[in-house]
């Protein structure tokens, strides 16, 4: 008899951890979907937040161009051999990110004027 209720008892506790199991199982689905949208949330919102960056930068690269040629151009600044270099690498992060033909203009006339 005791080994019945012994028997029994087993049966209901391996019923119930498998119960238990696909239980736990379930909710780590349910939390794993869970974590996936929020990854999607997440990377959509760095995207965002990239593609804002990079317009901030490509608008601070055009006003800091056209506001250091415009000085060379008007003959009221004179730039060093550095200078010139950071101008020219201003322009070409600048096209990288698109840029506009304005700002190639601008440069080119002052490269072929011998002012950069």
């Amino acid at each position: 008899m005791i080994e019945l209720i012994g028997m029994i008892a087993v049966a209901l506790l391996s019923l119930i951890g498998v119960i238990i199991q696909k239980n736990g199982n379930s909710k780590i689905e349910l939390l794993n979907h869970q974590i996936e949208e929020l990854r999607k949330e997440s990377k959509s919102g760095d995207d965002k937040l990239h593609s804002e960056m990079i317009e901030t930068k490509v608008s601070e690269l055009k006003r800091f161009l056209i506001t250091e040629m415009s000085k060379i151009e008007q003959k009221s600044f004179i730039p060093t051999e550095n200078e010139k270099r950071i101008l020219s690498e201003a322009k070409d992060e600048y096209n990288f990110h698109g840029g506009d033909s304005y700002v190639d203009d601008m440069y080119e006339k002052l490269k072929r004027e011998n002012l950069i």
